[in-house]
């Protein structure tokens, strides 16, 4: 635990140390995203912001002033996102294209700058420094819970091991960057009762994966509020008749896991239609609805 802690907090964070910690980053992220299935994990530090909260704590943590780690932030990710799609440039079907995809991580490498500044003040080691902490904690602690949320479904061997980095990392920075018993017992607290909540309003009630509204054109089936609906698996797909946002009939449809099923609309005089309904996060689009012949 000592050599972690030195690591974070005791190293000079020269400019040059950086730059090359932000081209290694995004090198290695660039290859992740080209080598590694999306349907992985581990895939997900090419996608999602909560994998590089590790690295930036460690660029904010190691400079000297405020100003300082956010000028260092800035720069760490205005170099290491732009390499991540480059790498994958000359692979990559989209090619040059791909970058689409960085208007998010621009975005996300312009709110660097304010985000370390205030950051830096974990270092202070007290009860701000927990309430500052708890940030990036609630990040982590969220998505953990989506993880564990995906787990629950039989999706384990996909999720596994995103829960447990999360919720081990939220644990490692609370002893490594915190000392001070109230900020530990701050950060740590605020983290918790955010992952409970959390998870009984995103676990507990099942809510889906996905949900989609609008997705069956209703007019073509003359559907009407006095339909229902039906699935052979609804722990998979559900779906039910009801009143869109303007008023209309509309089919909603639930997904909560990979998988298939049945839904079959039922008029009041006993008219069927039925679709073959499936859902697969690998493919693209990932959910499909085929009406039955």
């Amino acid at each position: 635990m000592n050599i972690i802690k030195k690591a974070f907090g005791q190293i000079d964070m020269k400019w040059w140390k950086v730059i090359a910690f932000a081209v290694v980053m995004g090198v290695y992220t660039g290859l992740i995203a080209l080598w590694v299935s999306p349907s992985s994990w581990y895939h997900d530090i090419a996608e999602t912001v909560e994998r590089w909260i590790l690295p930036a704590v460690f660029v904010i943590v190691n400079c000297k002033k405020p100003l300082e780690a956010a000028l260092k932030t800035f720069v760490f990710f205005l170099i290491s996102q732009p390499l991540v799609y480059l790498v994958q440039v000359p692979f990559a079907e989209m090619g040059w294209e791909l970058f689409k995809y960085y208007k998010y991580w621009f975005i996300v490498t312009l709110l660097t700058f304010p985000g370390a500044f205030i950051g830096w003040f974990i270092k202070k080691d007290n009860i701000l420094s927990g309430l500052i902490l708890s940030v990036v904690l609630v990040i982590l602690a969220g998505t953990g819970v989506m993880y564990v949320r995906d787990c629950m479904r039989g999706e384990v061997s996909q999720n596994l091991g995103g829960a447990i980095y999360c919720f081990l990392v939220a644990l490692l920075l609370i002893l490594v960057i915190l000392s001070d018993l109230k900020a530990r017992l701050t950060a740590a607290l605020i983290t918790l009762a955010f992952t409970a909540g959390f998870f009984a309003f995103k676990v507990a009630k099942n809510d889906p994966a996905l949900a989609l509204n609008g997705y069956l054109d209703v007019g073509k089936y003359g559907i009407t509020l006095d339909w229902t609906a039906s699935s052979s698996d609804p722990g998979v797909i559900d779906a039910v008749v009801g009143e869109s946002l303007s008023g209309e009939p509309d089919v909603k449809i639930s997904v909560y896991k990979n998988g298939e099923a049945v839904l079959t609309l039922t008029a009041p005089d006993g008219k069927t239609v039925s679709f073959d309904a499936s859902y697969d996060k690998e493919r693209e689009p990932d959910f499909k609805l085929v009406e039955k012949q």
